[in-house]
């Protein structure tokens, strides 16, 4: 029998792109006043195995394949794990709470908790990958103070790639974009370039349920890809991805006609700047 679990046992602070959109605000803000901030992004090596699971909890597993014990016994999880529902929320107490919060004292936004600051610092985190801005510094003493916790980490500067994003500096603002992404997506459904359209879809269009709905996936797996750009850096995508997915059970030749011409929109290169 399977045990019930209490989704605040298992549920992590995940940030949202209006949250990462928001820090780049705040940061770009930040730079306005003071030219020399840096901004660099780090990607935690085994973010999950680092929190410990605390003597008051019972975690056991099966051994894994090669790792032979005595019959009749089980393994105890003394640390988190990958594949572990609450191994998320341990790793965020792990780092937030118990380290840069209560250790470090930088103080988290009530509402957007994934985002911490402290004098000439701010911090966007998204489970292993980290975003940091402030003086050369504060970052400096943020980086020593990660090692001397044994945390492990890669770090990149700016210009990179960001949770599917292109990030990268303009003066003291930032831009985000998609580009490689949307060459994909144009790339997937044979989108010719040269008839880029200037809105995503036509005031004209005026769809019916199809009656012998089409068994083809690239109909949601397109409505997918364009919801995903939406999110991230598309928001003009909004009105054709509610339109369209009306039809998601009964599409036929012309609402695949209309999700295609909707992908000539990506010919235009737009960047959303934070």
């Amino acid at each position: 029998m399977n045990e019930e679990v209490n989704a605040w046992e298992i549920y992590a602070n995940t940030p949202s792109h209006m949250q990462l959109r928001l820090f780049l605000s705040f940061l770009a803000n930040m730079r306005t006043y003071n030219s020399n901030l840096r901004t660099i992004l780090l990607d935690v090596t085994g973010a999950y195995l680092y929190a410990r699971i605390s003597d008051e909890e019972n975690v056991f597993t099966r051994p894994p394949p090669g790792v032979t014990i005595p019959r009749g016994y089980v393994l105890r999880v003394l640390n988190g794990l990958y594949g572990l529902r609450s191994s998320a929320k341990r790793w965020y107490n792990h780092l937030v709470q118990e380290r840069l919060v209560e250790k470090f004292h930088m103080t988290s936004l009530k509402n957007a908790p994934c985002i911490l600051f402290k004098q000439h610092l701010l911090i966007f985190i998204y489970v292993d990958d980290i975003c940091i801005g402030g003086t050369p510094n504060a970052i400096q003493e943020l980086l020593a103070f990660l090692q001397a916790e044994t945390i492990k980490f890669t770090q990149k500067e700016l210009p990179a790639t960001f949770l599917g994003l292109e990030l990268r500096c303009q003066g003291p603002a930032f831009q985000l974009a998609q580009n490689n992404y949307c060459n994909e997506v144009i790339q997937h459904f044979a989108v010719d370039t040269n008839k880029s359209r200037t809105t995503p879809i036509s005031e004209h269009v005026h769809l019916e349920a199809f009656d012998q709905p089409l068994n083809d996936p690239d109909y949601l797996m397109g409505i997918g890809k364009l919801m995903y750009l939406m999110q991230g850096t598309r928001p003009e995508l909004a009105f054709p991805i509610h339109y369209l997915s009306r039809f998601n059970h009964s599409y036929g030749p012309e609402h695949l006609k209309t999700l295609r011409c909707s992908c000539m929109r990506l010919g235009i290169c737009v960047v959303m700047c934070g």
